[in-house]
């Protein structure tokens, strides 16, 4: 069913919290997993929770004009009975009628807040001592958001469209879902997946083009679905798919764009070459696919879309493989395949702006006491961002990478600021883009600005595990704890298994909500330096006082001199003002890239509104 746009609120009933766009429902604040029909079932019986909803309009809702059997209603009402736990304590709540169905107890529509002044980007695929506060900051693209499109978009509309105009996504929007490898070898998966990875890049700088994000397309890799349940679910009006296969020494790359409502096909094509030339194929798809894409959805010049390219097969190759291994967290990796592309085509604008960005995760993420050797790795991330500018100077990605690699390699916040605005003009339809751009004004403390960022990129990648996780960030900020922790379970269930993050946003929830027995609990599985940080306060704050001492002693056992800020923010809860002003300082002469989240960790209120803690805001050049 279609709720992006349309439900900005929840429906409650008895225990029961039905979040439509979150796709969540909680019994006493506890998931309660449902099958995707079940829930647009109970979605609908919530939507029109004043009448009896009768079964053939339930059955046109729900199966979306298909036709079916009135037996699968039946079992669909039965199953959701069951998972509701319906009569299981004399209560319940789906009632039979003469025609149909409805809600056997009150409802209640809550509309979700028209603005929240916060959000932030998404959470680092690799483990180092820059991430103070992990859930913000994103590995290898850089930053990284929601509960709810509806906390965006403001008043509730109560009164749903008739079904049949139910899905309206909009006109020039399309989805690249990864490719099938279809070979039977695995060492083609880099193709079938940098092909998709490019194309998404691609499209995006197409201005009027709304192109959904790779980390919410790719997620039917693993749960395959139906063109038009894909469609759906990112809300857009095309899908891209296509597949490589092997064979009789030869090679076929078939792609096909698919109208998201109809399901009928809008063009397709297949390559079929021998494998020594499956490099110049590469080319060949990208170029024609945008062009297909482009002459059936915008109509019109397809320059701008070939933005900072290459006509060198062999460079494309090797960039398709940084693409993968860059999104797989392999930043040295993914430098050294950008390098080969690049010793092929030094003008190649987009593997420049990628290796910029790859370069300056290396510096942040990746542990080192080199200071040396990390500096000139921050200089060479600068100047590969400022290569790709003069080889492309209208491509958005790569003012992005410069406003990236200035923010965390120079703490040049005004530099990141015009470079980030460049990027946004130049390519709105970017998620890269908008999500570097939201990451500089959450480390300002910008939060309606952030928050504005993130109603931009929800619409483009509305099945992101960090979108959410970075949505319990604003709420974080605003203590509101249910509502934080709703959108960190939202996130959850996105995820096929809990990731660090989520371990640290759980932490940093319990001990400002004053839980610091959970706090401990949160980290017991922990193996990280953060766990040392959060027993370090949690125990200080229960009165334990020789084992706080003695999370902080192996976490200087662990870091040294590198973990200062980490330092700081202990003595801050400690009350040891002295010792958290000094351990800033000593952040600051070390040059550590996570001073530029200062005002994120909250860890560090006891001191903000001390003048020396002002005073390094000023040295850091940090605008109001």
């Amino acid at each position: 069913m279609d709720v992006l746009f349309r439900t900005q609120g929840a429906y409650r009933f008895g225990p029961f919290r039905l979040d439509p766009v979150g796709r969540i429902l909680t019994r006493d604040g506890e998931p309660v997993p449902l099958q995707a029909r079940l829930f647009d079932t109970l979605q609908y019986l919530a939507e029109h929770h004043e009448r009896v909803v009768e079964r053939d309009e339930l059955m046109q809702a729900v199966w979306r004009g298909r036709i079916v059997d009135a037996n699968n209603l039946g079992q669909a009402i039965s199953g959701l009975r069951k998972a509701l736990r319906d009569g299981a304590d004399g209560v319940h709540w789906v009632a039979t009628a003469q025609r149909g169905y409805r809600i056997a107890v009150p409802v209640a529509f809550e509309p979700f807040e028209a603005a929240p002044d916060s959000g932030s980007p998404e959470a680092p695929a690799v483990e180092s001592r820059r991430a103070r506060w992990p859930w913000i900051v994103g590995a290898g693209s850089a930053a990284g958001v929601l509960l709810v499109v509806g906390l965006m978009l403001g008043t509730a509309q109560r009164t749903p469209p008739p079904v049949a105009a139910s899905f309206v996504p909009p006109p020039r929007s399309v989805a690249v879902l990864a490719f099938t490898n279809m070979t039977g070898d695995p060492a083609q998966n880099y193709l079938a997946d940098g092909l998709a990875e490019e194309l998404i890049d691609t499209l995006s700088q197409a201005r009027a083009l709304q192109v959904a994000a790779r980390s919410s397309s790719f997620v039917f890799k693993t749960r395959p679905a139906a063109i038009a349940d894909v469609a759906r679910e990112l809300n857009v009006s095309a899908v891209l798919e296509g597949s490589i296969r092997g064979g009789g020494g030869r090679l076929r790359i078939a792609v096909r764009l698919v109208d998201g409502r109809t399901g009928f096909e809008l063009w397709g094509k297949s390559f079929d070459r021998a494998p020594g030339e499956a490099l110049a194929v590469e080319t060949e798809v990208g170029a024609l696919v945008a062009k297909a894409l482009h002459d059936t959805l915008l109509p019109g010049d397809v320059g701008e879309m070939a933005l900072g390219g290459t006509a060198d097969a062999a460079a494309f190759d090797a960039y398709l493989r940084g693409i993968v291994a860059e999104r797989s967290a392999h930043a040295r990796e993914a430098v050294a395949a950008y390098d080969a592309a690049l010793a092929r085509d030094p003008r190649f604008a987009r593997a420049l702006a990628r290796r910029a960005i790859a370069l300056s995760t290396m510096a942040a993420y990746e542990d080192t006491s080199d200071v040396a050797a990390r500096d000139a790795t921050e200089r060479e991330a600068v100047e590969s961002a400022r290569r790709a500018i003069a080889a492309a100077p209208d491509l958005g990605i790569a003012h992005a990478a410069l406003g990236s690699v200035l923010l965390e390699c120079r703490m040049d916040f005004r530099g990141a600021a015009v470079s980030l605005a460049h990027a946004e003009d130049l390519a709105p339809g970017d998620a890269d883009v908008v999500r570097e751009a939201a990451r500089l004004q959450a480390y300002l403390g910008h939060w309606d600005a952030v928050f504005a960022a993130a109603q931009r990129r929800l619409a483009r990648d509305p099945l992101s595990p960090g979108a959410y996780r970075a949505m319990a960030e604003v709420y974080f900020n605003r203590a509101a704890w249910p509502m934080a922790l709703d959108a960190l379970r939202h996130a959850l269930q996105l995820e096929s298994a809990p990731t660090l993050s989520d371990t640290q946003m759980q932490a940093a929830l319990d001990f400002l909500r004053g839980d610091y027995a959970a706090v401990r609990r949160d980290v017991a599985g922990d193996v990280a330096w953060h766990q040392q940080v959060w027993l370090a306060v949690a125990e200080h704050a229960l009165g334990h006082l020789p084992q706080a001492d003695a999370a902080l002693h192996r976490l200087q056992a662990i870091g040294g001199d590198a973990m200062a800020i980490q330092y700081a923010s202990i003595y801050a809860q400690w009350g040891q003002r002295e010792a958290a002003l000094h351990w800033l300082d000593e952040a600051y002469r070390l040059h550590d890239p996570g001073l530029v989240e200062i005002r994120m960790d909250r860890l560090l209120d006891p001191i903000r509104s001390t003048p020396e803690y002002r005073d390094l805001e000023v040295k850091m050049g940090m605008p109001p």
